[in-house]
């Protein structure tokens, strides 16, 4: 058995437990994001923190634009939950989840970011990511530009090829 100086052992322990207060956000995606087209972003997305504004200047620096009519509605919605709360869906079989709880951590507190690119003729789903991360006791406010930071790169990453029609 190797036996460590306590110094040591403090630094190591302290070092572990500011990397734990520091977990970097979850992020899934589906569908894909279009290359071209314009876009108009939904009333009051995430606008009171600055995060539907920042995500408009994102798509507009990749591409899209916003102007009328648009091809494409985006909305933005932002959360903050329990982790032992979940969001089922209603119409799907009892037992699919939105977002499952997390019974092992079911104080801990989740800001959630929802963005949601959809074809604005239809409603149908073009795009989707969420962002969430636990934000323990600092302001949920504070998430927000984190989350936005890591779910826009995988916007970059799931454009569509150039030349596909936007609708």
């Amino acid at each position: 058995m190797i036996r460590l100086p306590s110094r040591i052992v403090i630094m190591i322990g302290a070092a572990l437990a500011a990397t734990g207060c520091a977990t970097a956000p979850v992020v899934t995606s589906a569908g894909s994001l279009p290359a071209a087209g314009s876009f108009a972003m939904a009333e009051d997305s995430a606008d009171g923190v600055g995060v539907g504004s920042a995500l408009a200047a994102r798509l507009q620096a990749r591409g899209l634009r916003s102007t009328a009519p648009a091809a494409y509605l985006v909305e933005v919605t932002m959360s903050e939950r329990p982790a032992g709360a979940g969001i089922a869906r209603t119409e799907a079989a009892q037992g699919e989840w939105i977002r499952a709880p997390d019974l092992r951590h079911k104080r801990r507190r989740l800001a959630t970011l929802d963005i949601r690119i959809a074809d604005h003729r239809t409603g149908e789903d073009i795009y989707r990511v969420t962002a969430h991360q636990p934000v323990g006791q600092r302001d949920p406010a504070t998430a927000w530009p984190e989350l936005l930071d890591a779910a826009v790169p995988l916007l970059s990453a799931a454009v569509s090829r150039p030349g596909a029609d936007a609708p």
